[in-house]
C-alpha cells in the first residue's frame, strides 16, 4: 500500500505533469490491498489467537487510507488515480469491520465511532467546491423579479451531496450512545458540545445558503425547525443531557 501510494507523492506540486496517472487504483485496492487485509485479519484472529495484531492491523491500514485521502483532498495539484471519497470510503469501511468484531471494549469502540464522525466531517468541506470560482449571477431586468423580497433564492446546488454533516452528528450520537456516563461522563460532555456546535454551525450555513442570509431571527428559526426532533424529550440527545445536566 505505502509502495503504492509513493509512486506519486499527491503533495508534490511540481509542475513536469498534470495528468492524473499512477497511484493507487481502484484495481489495487480490490485485488491487492483489501483479499491482504481480510487474509492477515482472518489469520491474526482465528488461526493465531492474536487479537492485537488483528487491531492493530485494522487501525493502521484504515488510518493510511485516511492519510491518503486527506493528502489528495488538500493538494492542490493532485495527480492520484482517486479521489479523495474513494479512500475515505475504505477507511470508514475497515473502522466498521473493527467496531462490529466486538475485539474492543464499549470506550475503545466509542473512539472508533469517533474517527468514523470525524471522516464523514472532512465531507462537509469539499476542496473541489472552495477552490472553484462561483457561477455568475443572471441578471434579471424585469422590475417585479428584483423588487420581491419573498421570492425564494436558488440554493447552491453544486454541493448538494457533498457534504456529510448529519452523518457525523449521527455518529457522534453512538459515540455517546456507546461510552458510560457514569464513568465517562467529561468525555460525553465533550461529543455533546461537538454535536451542538456541529449543529449551529449547518444551521448558520444553510441560512445564509438557502434564505436572505441576513443572519436575521427569522431565517435561523426556519433552519431551527428542521432539527427540532434532536430535541424532542424522546430523543437521545435529550435523555443524555437531562443525565448530565438535570435539565
Amino acid at each position: 500500500m505505502i509502495g503504492a501510494s509513493n509512486k506519486l507523492n499527491p503533495l508534490d506540486s511540481s509542475s513536469s505533469t498534470t495528468t492524473v496517472t499512477g497511484g493507487i487504483t481502484n484495481k489495487i485496492i480490490t485485488d491487492v490491498i483489501t483479499p491482504l487485509v481480510d487474509s492477515a485479519f482472518y489469520s491474526y484472529l482465528s488461526r493465531c489467537n492474536l487479537k492485537t495484531y488483528t487491531v492493530r492491523l485494522t487501525l493502521v491500514v484504515a488510518e493510511l487510507y485516511l492519510l491518503l485521502g486527506q493528502s489528495s483532498a488538500f493538494a492542490k495539484l493532485s495527480r492520484s488515480a482517486l479521489k479523495p471519497e474513494s479512500f475515505y470510503v475504505e477507511s470508514m469501511k475497515l473502522f466498521e469491520k473493527l467496531i462490529d468484531s466486538k475485539l474492543l471494549e464499549s470506550t475503545s469502540n466509542a473512539k472508533l465511532i469517533e474517527r468514523v464522525a470525524y471522516i464523514y466531517y472532512f465531507h462537509d468541506q469539499p476542496p473541489s467546491i472552495k477552490d472553484t470560482q462561483p457561477l455568475p449571477k443572471i441578471q434579471r431586468e424585469d422590475y417585479y423579479e428584483q423588487q420581491n423580497p419573498d421570492k425564494l433564492k436558488n440554493p447552491g446546488i453544486a454541493c448538494f451531496g457533498m457534504a456529510k454533516r448529519r452523518k457525523s452528528i449521527l455518529w457522534l450520537l453512538l459515540a455517546c450512545k456507546e461510552l458510560d456516563l457514569t464513568l465517562r461522563p467529561t468525555q460525553v460532555k465533550l461529543l455533546i458540545n461537538c454535536i451542538e456546535r456541529d449543529l449551529h454551525d449547518g444551521e448558520e450555513a444553510e441560512a445564509e445558503a438557502n434564505f436572505d442570509g441576513d443572519g436575521s431571527s427569522e431565517s435561523r428559526a426556519k433552519m431551527h425547525n428542521r432539527f427540532n426532533w434532536l430535541y424532542r424529550e424522546n430523543s437521545m440527545l435529550h435523555r443524555m443531557k437531562l443525565e448530565l445536566y438535570g435539565e
